[in-house]
């Protein structure tokens, strides 16, 4: 059997536990109607309140130390860059490539020549042919 019709009918056999369950806690009396609605609820594949999705982010948050977090947070932080730390090393980056390019157009100033000649030379690349120059 294939995987989505696996998940397709684990749904539909949750979908009907839960209309179940409610139809009974309807037709029961107060107490027990609650008690069997909190049990539909605890199998309602729909919720966010069910078994299964509270003790998966249940473990999460143990295991990652934030309270709020999800599976599916958890899963996206796993396989995405946080954006401010991106940022961060972006810029650091940028920064590294600016000193890198000012050491070398430092170390082809010329202190034999005016400051115009310098300046002239940081404009135009030295040519890769020119190898004694």
């Amino acid at each position: 059997m294939k995987m989505g019709t696996k998940l397709a009918l684990a749904v539909a056999a949750g979908v009907t536990a839960y209309l179940v369950v409610r139809s009974a806690a309807r037709a029961t009396g107060e107490a027990a109607g609650r008690t069997l609605a909190a049990v539909g609820e605890a199998v309602n594949p729909l919720s966010t309140n069910n078994l299964a999705y509270t003790g998966a982010n249940a473990v999460v948050q143990s295991v990652t130390g934030q309270k709020d977090q999800t599976l599916g947070g958890w899963i996206y932080d796993l396989f995405n860059e946080d954006p401010m730390a991106k940022a961060d090393r972006l810029y650091r980056e940028q920064k590294q490539r600016e000193a890198a390019n000012e050491l070398l157009r430092e170390s082809r100033r010329n202190p034999w020549v005016s400051e115009e000649q310098n300046t002239l030379a940081d404009q135009v690349p030295p040519s890769p042919f020119n190898v004694g120059a």
